[in-house]
């Protein structure tokens, strides 16, 4: 950055101070809230993915009664009934008549009131199954369990769980769950995908908010540790601050033009801004507080400091933007819209570092650092020292972290990871204690059973009633398949009794019943619903999936098969995440290459850098699941872990060897390689270290969060972070510049 400008910047400090500080405030005062229902993403996966297209098929022939998500009311008499009036039963904990009567009146509510156009949702009706739509001639009833002691009623929901419009459906439904007067001893919940996706909103809700309050506390105790002085740490809290709430506004103004952000991604802008921003402003400081030492006057200290570290800052900033932006180049759309939204917040602390930090110390001047005048972790006798010993021995530094990680690094680049986002809720949720309601009393797949819709037309579509049945009886046969339901037996195998056939053999109405449910009305689809033996978003029900989808396309030539449901939602998003992740590392390693390769014009010291922080990146992966699986049981890590720790740590964690490597080939010109490490290490250490320090606590705020992904993204990230700034940043890096003499252009090499 040019001096001139710095100058004409510390000149006009009180007027760029007052403009933060009004556009913060317009901003909050003026700019209206967007409404979120309207410009959210409805649709994840990209539009060939077969789930796609099986449900725009399942829509198209059942409309509302086949929907994309399910809210599923269950009961279960978990005490004694012990109103007097009742007879006495074998067993008092059986459902009584009072409980189905009572889920009764709640449907027969549910389906005359319909949604209220209130929430917005454009969907009034909804599609209700429930066990009295079952004949009571029928001795069974599917949606009462075996053992008599549970029920369950669906709400068919047209959108997808994550959807807002799911969400607020959801939640109207469980409002009118928590009117009915139900009998005492008698459980209720809203589970299903529906009542999922709205327990994860407000489980990442509450971890926005935790994350945000623990990130604040942990940054400005950390500054006090740091700067020694209240007055630089509330300063640099404040501007920063001021960033986020702008970035905020920037994110909300953009969103009916595709920057989608919603509250998951909102937290992962929140703890990157407060890290990065701290550490820029952080960086700008520390040659302020040397301009201040050498003698010279506020506003040209404040000038000076900002030329020397600008560049620094652009090409650090750079480098965390740019390869962030790398994620708009996949396929799953929280990440293509990510890489668009992310950057664009993050541009703020950027801006906000380079005039309002400076501003704000032109200002201040020395009263900035009050009572103290260095800052840093670490004295510079310490870092001095370390330097020494350090450069006197650089083999050892350079291949004694390479020993100490490769062993992690082995472990977490061949291990695998969970796509059963279920499990990342806490048991206190109405969702999770529903599904675990219902697996005690039915197969584990019952609230996520696969759907297969077959399609034919002309001839072929005459025998559809014939390959649904021929499907049903392959499908039973499968390992992983507990039951089917279909034409041919419309409550499942365990319900064809000799009650069933009679009532289909001489009854028009339940003839009717059965058609309507599985064959449309222009008789041109028939569709199955496959109950699995494993919990839906499972390995082994994918797998099962995957079994089921071979089966399904081999049907005669003019029928098509879709299949549907959360495991093949789930099948499908795993395939396109996996090739993201593919793509995503190529580019962002490229980019991040060519970076640091622009700042510091030397290829091998670049790729040393790059190669650092990638095994930096697995050792993290292996640690992380050395704790979350093998000490406290997760069944593994996350499969979102893979990919935004990757990003993070190579895009963002550069940023201590891109400061360290600056100073390095600054150092250069006038000293040889081996005391250019030295002088670059001392007048570094400190405050990189606090930078690294800044943005581990700041990411690893997540931890807090209520979700088994924060928590385990939270500690990751911290402990990458802290991994890259104390033992790859200050060991090996000046290591292999003293070994190499590579310490970047522009150089004037000397034997040291």
């Amino acid at each position: 950055m040019r001096i001139s400008v710095s100058q004409a910047l510390a000149k006009a400090r009180w007027w760029v101070l007052g403009a933060w500080v009004l556009l913060a405030a317009g901003l909050v005062l003026f700019m209206p809230q967007p409404d979120p229902l309207a410009n959210e993403l409805r649709v994840l996966l990209p539009e060939d993915a077969p789930t796609l297209a099986a449900m725009h098929a399942l829509q198209r022939h059942f409309g509302a009664t086949s929907g994309l998500s399910q809210a599923a009311i269950v009961i279960e008499r978990q005490q004694p009934y012990t109103k007097a009036t009742m007879p006495s039963s074998p067993s008092s904990y059986h459902l009584t008549v009072p409980d189905l009567e009572a889920l009764e009146t709640l449907v027969t509510h549910l389906r005359q009131r319909g949604v209220p156009s209130s929430l917005g949702i454009g969907q009034p009706a909804l599609a209700v199954r429930a066990p009295s739509d079952t004949p009571p001639i029928l001795h069974d009833n599917p949606m009462i369990s075996p053992d008599g002691q549970a029920a369950v009623a669906f709400v068919e929901i047209p959108s997808n769980f994550v959807t807002l419009e799911t969400i607020r459906t959801a939640e109207w439904v469980d409002q009118q769950v928590r009117q009915i007067q139900w009998p005492a001893g008698l459980a209720v919940a809203v589970t299903g995908s529906a009542g999922y996706g709205r327990d994860y909103l407000q489980a990442t809700v509450h971890s926005y908010h935790r994350s945000f309050l623990v990130t604040v506390v942990a940054v400005l105790a950390i500054l006090l540790l740091v700067y020694r002085s209240p007055v630089a740490s509330v300063a640099v809290l404040g501007a920063i601050t001021v960033a986020a709430v702008i970035a905020g506004k920037v994110l909300d103004a953009g969103t009916p033009w595709g920057l989608h952000a919603g509250t998951a991604e909102r937290i992962f802008v929140m703890v990157l801004l407060y890290g990065l921003g701290v550490d820029y402003s952080l960086l700008y400081l520390s040659r302020f507080s040397e301009m201040l030492r050498a003698g010279l006057p506020s506003r040209e200290a404040a000038a000076r400091a900002l030329a020397g570290t600008g560049p620094t800052i652009l090409a650090s900033a750079g480098t965390n933007l740019i390869g962030l932006a790398m994620l708009a180049f996949a396929r799953f759309r929280i990440f293509a819209t990510a890489g668009v939204a992310i950057p664009v917040a993050l541009t703020v602390p950027l801006l906000v570092s380079l005039t309002l930090v400076p501003a704000m110390a032109a200002i201040l001047g020395r009263r900035l650092f009050w009572p103290q005048r260095k800052l840093g972790l670490g004295t510079e006798k310490i870092w001095s020292g370390m330097a020494q010993v350090i450069t006197a021995r650089p083999w050892a530094f350079l291949i004694l972290p390479v020993l100490l990680l490769a062993w992690p690094a082995v472990h977490g680049a061949r291990q695998r990871y969970t796509y059963d986002v279920l499990s990342g809720l806490d048991p206190s949720y109405d969702s999770v204690r529903g599904m675990q309601m219902t697996r005690r009393h039915w197969p584990v797949g019952e609230l996520g059973p696969t759907r297969i819709l077959l399609e034919a037309d002309g001839p072929a579509g005459k025998k559809l009633p014939d390959d649904a049945k021929r499907l049903t009886e392959q499908l039973l046969a499968l390992e992983g398949v507990a039951d089917v339901r279909s034409l041919s037996q419309p409550l499942g195998k365990a319900y064809q009794t000799p009650g069933l056939r009679l009532l289909l053999s001489v009854s028009a109405e339940a003839q009717q019943r059965v058609k309507r449910e599985y064959l449309a009305a222009d008789g041109h689809a028939t569709r199955l619903e496959a109950i699995l033996k494993y919990p839906p978003l499972s390995d082994d029900a994918m797998a099962t999936v995957a079994r089921i989808r071979e089966l399904s396309g081999q049907l005669d030539p003019g029928t098509k098969a879709y299949v549907a449901g959360p495991t093949a939602e789930m099948a499908d998003t795993r395939a396109v995440t996996q090739a993201d992740f593919k793509r995503i590392l190529l580019l962002v390693s490229l980019v991040v290459f060519l970076m640091v390769l622009a700042l510091l014009r030397d290829v091998i010291l670049s790729a040393f850098m790059l190669a650092t922080t990638v095994l930096t990146y697995l050792a993290t992966l292996g640690l992380t699941q050395v704790v979350f699986v093998g000490l406290l049981g997760a069944p593994a890590l996350d499969w979102k872990v893979q990919v935004f720790l990757f990003v993070v740590l190579v895009a963002v964690g550069q940023d201590y060897n891109i400061f360290l490597a600056g100073r390095l080939a600054e150092e250069s010109v006038l000293l040889p390689p081996r005391e250019a490490a030295k002088a670059a290490l001392v007048r570094t250490g400190g405050i990189i270290s606090a930078a690294g320090l800044i943005m581990a606590a700041s990411l690893g705020s997540l931890a807090s969060g209520d979700l088994a992904l924060l928590r385990e993204l939270g500690f990751a990230f911290a402990l990458g972070m802290l991994l890259d700034t104390f033992i790859v940043r200050p060991l090996m890096l000046p290591a292999f510049a003293v070994l190499t003499g590579r310490t970047g252009r522009p150089l004037r090499r000397r034997k040291g």
